[in-house]
């Protein structure tokens, strides 16, 4: 079984950038792909998510089936789609979109293929933090940033007490707010399904 290293980049932001770089058994289904980016990016997993090879508008779509009117119909279902079904050699890319309101756009790279025997994932290297979920996407993170170079603005005292923070307190953009290393094993049932 192969490790694949993985650099996850969040599109539209910068200074500082938001990206995650990741390593996760070739074997792992996408359903548990999706996870573990939520993990890694810490979002709540409360909104609807899928892959495909360059966003919007592009095929196959990968994701879980769901009955609701508005979406497309996965071509691949993220549940028995491995990730050595769609990766096969180093640079393949792949698009992970999340909260399709907020439009949370990833951009997936294959950096590295490694011959590492475990089922283990690990988060290698992050940068930036996440933006907040349901604070209206990348615009809503933008905002933020304004507010908080401003203290004595308005929408800066809004998010302190949203946040829980002290007035003059900061949020520090370039804190991912996650530690390096082992996040965790895939359980063996759920590869081998």
């Amino acid at each position: 079984m192969a490790h694949f290293q993985f650099k996850i980049k969040l599109r539209g932001i910068s200074k500082p950038p938001v990206w995650r770089r990741i390593d996760v058994p070739e074997q792992a289904t996408f359903e548990v792909f999706s996870q573990i980016i939520q993990d890694v990016f810490q979002w709540f997993g409360h909104h609807l998510w899928h892959f495909t090879p360059g966003g919007y508008g592009t095929r196959p779509i990968i994701s879980t089936p769901l009955d609701i009117e508005f979406m497309d119909s996965p071509d691949l279902d993220a549940r028995t789609t491995r990730l050595g079904d769609i990766f096969h050699q180093e640079g393949d890319k792949y698009v992970y979109i999340y909260d399709f309101g907020d439009d949370f756009i990833h951009d997936i790279i294959l950096e590295k293929i490694t011959t590492e025997e475990s089922n283990k994932v690990y988060l290698r290297k992050a940068v930036g933090a996440t933006p907040l979920e349901d604070n209206g996407g990348i615009m809503g993170h933008e905002q933020m940033k304004k507010a908080f170079a401003d203290h004595k603005s308005k929408e800066y005292r809004e998010y302190c007490s949203m946040l829980g923070l002290e007035l003059g307190e900061d949020w520090d953009f370039n804190d991912p707010e996650i530690s390096c290393g082992e996040i965790g094993e895939i359980e063996i049932e759920t590869i081998i399904s």
